[in-house]
């Protein structure tokens, strides 16, 4: 366990060197960026929350005074301010829910982060995420993070997942459990923000009664902050001209080189962001389907708009479940059996016990029974399947979305159905992992089986990860822009104008999004990309000078890749040679090659312990020993990363060291050899010597030894790593 003087050392050390990092890429001085940050960040907080302060620890909270100490409040966007302002409309809900956050505030963590998960599930089940002004839980835990905020400005921070862990990660902090709750990471980032404000460097320049305040505002002002500088990290500085240029890129290299470690590093140091974009969808509006019958029902189409029928209900109609639910009001299309088509819009005005009574809204000329079965959306629909299977059905939001896309005189407003937009969170980084059985109806689209009403298996299409994914990048980068326009699911990519496609391409550095494929080698590529293959190169992207777009087998829907998403590729050339990988494929990506850096052991060492420095010297000299040997017998393909002997920073003790690379060589190196060697006896007792394998079988097998003590162990190590002294350090124990 760190000392806490230890521990505020190193955190002062690791901020300070993030503040130089970034104004130096900013070229301005440590001052400036002080100045800069309070005149972005800090200086709102500290003019605007302490009017509201006073108001949330009032024993009775006024929401009118509380409304109008917010309506300027510089910290929230204007659609964040607009969604606090609809959550205080219902004033007395809203006051009962803050006092119930706010009052007697628990001291001890554990009973705070109750508290806080308890006000959020308390909003969430009274409704308020739904309506025509939703409000979703983003929007509520924002609420709490700033209620708390500023009521208690000595304990908590604004917060937002993304933004706290990002620095944490550039200060070393340690980052919260992925399955803890709101409550949870809320007190996490309060002490983190803690920790911050009591670092000498913070104290010089942000020397403030608000200190946490100060440091929200700093964390706010260096979200997805690029701190690589120029000339600093080259790797980094070769990885971004190339991805810029190529749009795709792999780092390939041996096993344990950090090819990994490195793509996700890169986009937290270069652009990590979550962004907020609108989605699209009905509000509280369910749409159904009737089947009319003629004689019995009339003869729906040739009634007059405004003249009302009814539709008996005798008992042996397939439509009760939706019967139920159905209300004066709701909206259904007509399918005439008569006419094999859809014919009219109708709405409930009155629901008896065996009969309803409609109201015509609208004629028009629908979809055949045969267009919607070999609809490529709607025929893997109940309605598609089996149109007269029901009497009365419900449709989905997707079927009621591709029925007035193929309806010409069909519209959400003819309808009068309410439509909203609200706020979602994007994340501009998506991982995946590539293996054998990954195809292309994972990454692009494909049919996927569900349960029919009557039981039975059919098959639906889902979009895979890599579209939805291009579509919230070209959703973020189209709202950037200031295009008034939204790529949503099971539709065409929106057409632009020229001067809208300049837009996005003058935007698209700026907002990037990264799609990390780790292990891309181990996929059938050419399979998995399919015919997207030829829409990867930079000057076919949507917008760029030689665009080119695509009908997606399955839907049916135009496709293509915005020009903001960039694909990094991690390959393990152990498992296969760059030289064996498709040459369409190799002529879209760069390539970078990442291969065993042996002094990175020492460069990441935290002790200045001589003896520990002394065994990590020992672990470079074997690695390199067994690397050239590899290279000599087998190729450079298969040597050692260096990442494999990291696990020596943790050493505290010259014990530990020892104990740390005797598992390493033991547990991964020995095991690694094994799989490489394992036909090879001989080349395998030359790599790793005669102290931990036996030749056997005329040599054509071999035994590992019993593992050595301590002591011998170093020894064996040194001897192999061919140190010329194989002496043991004192204190070392057997």
């Amino acid at each position: 366990m760190i000392h806490k003087t230890q521990f505020y050392l190193e955190m002062n050390a690791e901020l300070t060197h993030l503040l130089e990092k970034v104004a130096l890429k900013r070229k301005i001085s440590l001052r400036d960026l002080k100045s800069e940050i309070d005149m972005k960040e800090i200086q709102d907080r500290e003019s605007d929350y302490p009017k509201v302060s006073s108001i949330l620890l009032a024993n009775e909270i006024d929401i009118d005074a509380l409304r109008n100490a917010t309506s300027d409040l510089l910290v929230l966007s204007w659609r964040d301010r607009y969604k606090f302002h609809t959550f205080l409309k219902n004033s007395v809900f809203a006051k009962n829910a803050i006092q119930a956050l706010i009052k007697d505030f628990p001291q001890d963590d554990h009973s705070a982060a109750k508290r806080i998960d308890a006000f959020i599930e308390n909003l969430n089940t009274a409704g308020i995420s739904k309506g025509k002004e939703i409000i979703n839980e983003s929007h509520i835990t924002l609420f709490c993070s700033l209620f708390l905020t500023i009521a208690f400005p000595d304990r908590f921070v604004d917060f937002r997942k993304n933004r706290w862990t990002n620095l944490a990660k550039m200060l070393g902090y340690s980052l919260p459990d992925s399955n803890d709750t709101y409550g949870q990471m809320l007190v996490w980032a309060g002490k983190f923000a803690r920790e911050i404000a009591e670092t000498p460097i913070f104290k010089k320049y942000w020397d403030t009664e608000h200190s946490l305040w100060a440091v929200a505002g700093l964390c706010w002002n260096l979200k997805g902050e690029n701190i690589v500088v120029d000339g600093e990290d080259p790797m980094y500085q070769k990885i971004k001209e190339l991805i810029q240029n190529k749009k795709q890129i792999i780092i390939y290299g041996p096993p344990g080189t950090g090819k990994t470690y490195h793509a996700k590093k890169f986009i937290s140091e270069y652009s990590t962001e979550e962004y907020r974009v609108s989605d699209t969808s009905l509000i509280d509006q369910t749409v159904y389907i009737l089947i009319a019958y003629g004689p019995r029902d009339g003869d729906i189409p040739k009634k007059k708009i405004g003249e009302k029928f009814t539709y008996d209900w005798t008992g042996n109609r397939n439509w009760q479940k939706f019967f139920d639910d159905l209300q004066a009001g709701d909206v259904a299309l007509v399918y005439f059996q008569a006419e094999h088509r859809l014919t009219s819009v109708v709405r409930c005005v009155q629901k008896e016990k065996e009969s309803i009574t409609f109201e015509i809204m609208l004629h028009f000329k629908g979809p055949t029974y045969s267009d919607l079965h070999k609809d490529p959306i709607l025929g893997e629909t109940a309605i598609g399947r089996a149109t007269m299977s029901f009497s009365l059905r419900a449709l989905s939001d997707m079927e009621l979305e591709r029925l007035i896309k193929i309806t010409p005189d069909l519209s959400y407003e003819a309808l009068g159905i309410t439509i909203d937009t609200s706020d979602i969170q994007v994340n501009n980084q998506k991982f995946v992992t590539f293996h054998p059985s990954f195809g292309y109806e994972d990454f692009i689209e494909g049919l996927r089986p569900f349960t029919k009403d009557d039981g039975t298996l059919g098959y639906q299409i889902e979009e895979g990860i890599f579209k939805e994914f291009a579509r919230q990048a070209f959703n973020v980068l189209s709202l950037k822009a200031g295009i008034e326009c939204e790529w949503n699911d099971h539709e065409d990519i929106p057409e632009l104008d020229p001067e809208e496609k300049q837009q996005l391409r003058d935007l698209a550095p700026k907002y990037p999004f990264y799609f990390i494929i780790d292990e891309i080698n181990r996929g059938d590529i050419s399979r998995i990309f399919g015919e997207l293959i030829t829409l990867l190169e930079c000057d076919k992207r949507y917008a760029e000078e030689n665009e080119m777009l695509t009908v997606l087998p399955y839907s049916k829907l135009t496709f293509a890749i915005p020009p903001n998403l960039y694909i990094i590729g991690t390959m393990n050339t152990a498992d296969r040679s760059i030289a064996l990988l498709d040459i369409a494929l190799r002529r879209r990506f760069g390539f970078i090659e990442m291969m065993p850096q042996p002094k990175v052991i020492r460069e990441i060492l935290k002790t200045e312990d001589p003896t520990i420095q002394e065994i990590a010297a020992t672990a470079i000299s074997l690695l390199t020993s067994i690397n050239e040997k590899i290279i000599g017998n087998y190729d450079r393909d298969h040597q050692i990363g260096h990442s494999y002997f990291t696990k020596l920073n943790e050493a505290k003790t010259t014990d530990e060291a020892i104990k740390i690379l005797h598992f390493i060589w033991y547990h991964e190196i020995m095991p690694l050899l094994q799989e490489y060697y394992y036909d090879s006896p001989a080349k395998l007792q030359e790599i790793i010597g005669n102290d931990f394998i036996t030749i056997t079988n005329h040599d054509r097998s071999f035994l590992f030894k019993e593992e050595l003590s301590p002591k011998e162990f170093l020894i064996a190590i040194r001897k192999l790593a061919q140190k010329e002294s194989v002496t043991t350090p004192s204190g070392i124990n057997d």
